[in-house]
């Protein structure tokens, strides 16, 4: 009986299955019937559905997107400036590489000391600009020392070579911005006389001392006209002018700048005549920049006698010989 059970399972199954394959093809006549056979897409019509679609995709991701908070907007105008926000893996190798550019390099006191003088960046700009010339001498040693490896140098000198590259990068960026620091101070330093004599000559007119460094700032440009305009930024934030000028002094870098504004500071606070004291810096000034570039120019004596030494007079004790041996080479 069993067995009779089913075999009559298995005839109805395959009768089932039949039914199945003869109605398959009938059913996608019937769909394919329905379907259109050819899709008529108009380019234009292709366009304003990406449009509309790349414009419902910037609504919901404005709908969606998280407002910034109130530290966010605030950051970028403090001294900290702006910070992007990055994975919490990549802020702590960046704050890693950091502590590392801190203890292996210049510290933070001097960093900030140099870039006060220039006024353009923040330390932690600074930091990151380090690590991008680190990272561009990082790429640098890993070709230099893939082409070394290739021929068969020792591995452990190409990885010593680009150690040595990225750590060049990174004291490459601090000897930039020192070189910078030295550039800005001597801007300041050539313009200080002309400066001097400007200020002089619109107190001697009867302007005060703001006056007439807010008509510098305005007429004049430069190093130390930035300077001043930062000066003027203080006293126009609330500070006074001493204050301000006190702090130029102690961040211009240049010894000359400094005594120039400690004798501006101490003849307003003793009330003594400020044009005198202007004329007086003027041509100090002048007179230091006289000895300035007779000092440059001892040294640049010195200098030129390097090719003087080793390239022309070689060739002129060369022409004057040359004639006589050769006419002791043709005597008989």
């Amino acid at each position: 009986m069993i067995i009779h059970q089913v075999t009559d399972l298995s005839t109805a199954f395959s009768g089932s299955s039949a039914l199945t394959a003869r109605s398959t093809p009938s059913s996608l006549s019937l769909v394919s019937g329905l379907l259109p056979t050819t899709l008529n897409l108009h380019p234009l019509g292709i366009v304003l559905g990406a449009c509309v679609g790349m414009g419902l995709l910037l609504l919901l991701s404005l709908v969606l997107r998280p407002r910034p908070s109130l530290a966010h907007r605030v950051t970028p105008y403090t001294e900290q400036g702006w910070i992007p926000s990055r994975p919490a893996l990549v802020r702590r190798v960046v704050a890693w590489l950091m502590d590392l550019l801190e203890t292996l390099g210049s510290s933070s006191s001097s960093v900030r000391r140099r870039l006060n003088t220039l006024g353009s960046h923040t330390v932690r700009s600074f930091r990151l600009q380090q690590l991008q010339w680190a990272g561009a001498g990082f790429m640098a040693g890993i070709l230099v020392s893939l082409s070394l490896a290739v021929r068969g140098t020792n591995l452990l000198v190409c990885l010593l070579l680009v150690i040595a590259a990225a750590g060049g990068g990174a004291l490459a960026a601090d000897s930039q911005l020192t070189r910078q620091v030295r550039r800005h101070s001597e801007d300041m330093t050539q313009q200080l006389p002309d400066i001097a004599e400007l200020l002089a000559l619109a107190v001697s007119s009867g302007e005060s001392i703001r006056a007439a460094l807010e008509r510098v700032a305005e007429l004049g440009n430069g190093a130390l006209v930035q300077e001043i305009e930062r000066t003027l930024a203080s006293v126009w934030a609330g500070a006074s002018l001493t204050e301000a000028l006190s702090a130029m002094s102690e961040r211009s870098g240049s010894a000359e700048v400094a005594r120039f504004s400690d004798a501006l500071v101490s003849s307003m606070e003793r009330g003594t005549a400020l044009s005198d004291v202007l004329q007086s810096q003027a041509q100090d000034a002048r007179e230091q920049a006289r000895r300035q570039l007779m000092e440059a120019g001892g040294r640049k004596e010195i200098s030129m006698m390097i090719p003087v030494v080793f390239l022309i007079l070689p060739v002129t004790v060369l022409f004057t010989l040359y004639p006589g041996l050769r006419a002791l080479t043709m005597l008989p």
